[in-house]
């Protein structure tokens, strides 16, 4: 299952949170492939403070994963989603617009504002066959 990892579980991941180490591992073992929005590599590499040992992170973090673009489509489906709801983020707008265009489920810890996005499949938890049980 091809699956669209929004920019809060990679910032996650970086910062070690645990809650997040299953969806990565599913990945790894194959349950997942993780795609990527165009605007998720966007928002990594935009803080200001970024070093560079934390751009080479997110850029080796990235670089194996399908990255998906923004086309004419998926512009007129982040538009529609705008004028839906108009105080949600822009960038969180046309990555859930990436992930309806491509027929993806979002994995997100984005709930609250996600969930109001009607045509959007969001993922939350693992498949349950993915966790290893040691």
């Amino acid at each position: 299952m091809r699956v669209l990892f929004d920019t809060n579980i990679f910032i996650e991941h970086l910062h070690g949170a645990a809650h997040v180490a299953p969806f990565f591992a599913a990945a790894q073992r194959g349950s997942y492939e993780i795609a990527v929005s165009v605007i998720t590599e966007y928002e990594l590499l935009r803080f200001p403070r970024i070093d560079a040992n934390e751009e080479d992170e997110i850029l080796l973090l990235t670089a194996p994963l399908h990255v998906l673009g923004i086309d004419r489509r998926t512009a007129r489906l982040a538009a529609l989603i705008s004028r839906r709801h108009p105080n949600i983020e822009m960038a969180d707008i046309f990555i859930a617009a990436t992930a309806i265009a491509n027929g993806l489920p979002l994995l997100t810890r984005n709930v609250r504002d996600s969930r109001k996005i009607q045509e959007l499949k969001l993922l939350t938890d693992p498949p349950i066959d993915s966790i290893e049980h040691d």
